[in-house]
């Protein structure tokens, strides 16, 4: 006589549902990937219990003075209110968002250019090592192809589906 005694859970981490073939029964995952998944929020919620976060200036700040809680310290009030004070005059905004846009219409930010004169030294008026390799090959033919709209994007898929 056979028995049959499934046990049909969900998974904590996917939601899935998988059958327990464990003898005990006490599995809550459906697989090593999900366990991990587990194990790895376990652990971080252990870390945390015995790290708690650090706090900060103003939580520093309010723990003392729960009751009146107004900046008594000008240093401190200051360095809390960055975030609403203006930093720069308008002008000097302006100037900084026109150079973030040409830095994007540019594609990032460049190095700076100059012109060197190359009078046959090696080592240059800079210090700059210049050296050409040297080498016995041939130069290959260059092959051009002439495609249509429709015959690359044919091509481009065919590529895509490899």
């Amino acid at each position: 006589m056979k028995t049959t005694n499934k046990v049909i859970k969900e998974c904590i981490i996917c939601g899935n549902e998988f059958e327990d073939k464990t003898r005990p029964k006490n599995k809550k995952t459906c697989s090593r990937k999900c366990g991990d998944e587990a194990r790895k929020a376990r652990q971080r919620e252990e870390y945390r219990k015995e790290n708690p976060p650090k706090p900060n200036q103003r939580q520093l700040y309010y723990y003392d003075h729960y009751e009146y809680a107004f900046w008594l310290d000008q240093d401190i009030g200051r360095n809390q209110m960055w975030k609403e004070a203006v930093p720069y005059d308008p002008n000097k905004i302006e100037s900084i968002s026109i150079a973030r846009e040409m830095e994007e219409y540019h594609g990032g930010r460049k190095s700076r250019q100059e012109a060197m004169s190359y009078d046959g030294d090696e080592k240059g008026s800079r210090g700059v090592n210049v050296r050409f390799v040297e080498s016995n090959r041939e130069p290959s033919e260059v092959t051009s192809y002439k495609m249509t709209p429709a015959e690359l994007k044919e091509y481009l898929a065919s590529k895509k589906s490899r």
